[in-house]
């Protein structure tokens, strides 16, 4: 339970491809998402700790799910539901452990039925112009599953209205902060 906690709390998302047999990739044509159409995909998140590069063990917990995206009113509020979830942990050597790691190294780890049947409970959200806002979660669901989805919602952010990039500028200042605090040290 610990650690369903901590990776929720902690989880870090990486997105990957990967070829399912039950889903089939076909060319995206499509400028944005539709209403009464299933979107599905694999989602992927690891968390890794350990140094890098001073130690040779590493602990690490993995989550693969598949996620399914319905918009069933209109093009603004949409359904995720998570399905086919399962966990795996490890507890050894990571040659690169910032990289996501094949699932078949880790130990999969057996999930109660209950905290399953949590995981599988959908959520209700507002999506516009690529963000995400408004959720709502199952009156039923737990904190530790509603930090697991709120990671998969987090990848469908892109602020699609973002006209200009602020975070060179916003760098630029930073760095020139710390000049200046160096030449005032000396």
């Amino acid at each position: 339970m610990k650690l369903l906690l901590l990776f929720g709390v902690c989880i870090i998302a990486i997105a990957a491809r990967r070829e399912w047999d039950d889903i089939k990739r076909e060319e995206i044509r499509e400028d944005g998402y539709r209403t009464q159409r299933v979107y599905r995909y694999l989602y992927r998140g690891q968390i890794s700790s350990g140094l890098p590069k001073e130690s040779t063990q590493h602990a690490a917990t993995r989550i693969e799910a598949h996620v399914s995206l319905v918009f069933p009113n209109n093009e603004r509020t949409a359904v995720l539901r998570l399905e086919k979830v399962r966990f795996g942990s490890l507890n050894h050597d990571i040659p690169e452990p910032r990289e996501l790691q094949r699932f078949e190294i880790f130990e999969e780890k057996e999930v109660e039925e209950e905290y399953l049947r949590l995981l599988r409970l959908p959520l209700r959200f507002r999506y516009v112009d690529g963000l995400v806002s408004e959720i709502e979660f199952d009156r039923e669901d737990r904190p530790w599953s509603q930090n697991i989805k709120r990671a998969v919602l987090n990848l469908l952010q892109v602020n699609l209205k973002k006209n200009m990039r602020t975070d060179i500028h916003e760098e630029r200042n930073v760095r020139e902060d710390i000049e200046l605090l160096d030449e005032h040290r000396e």
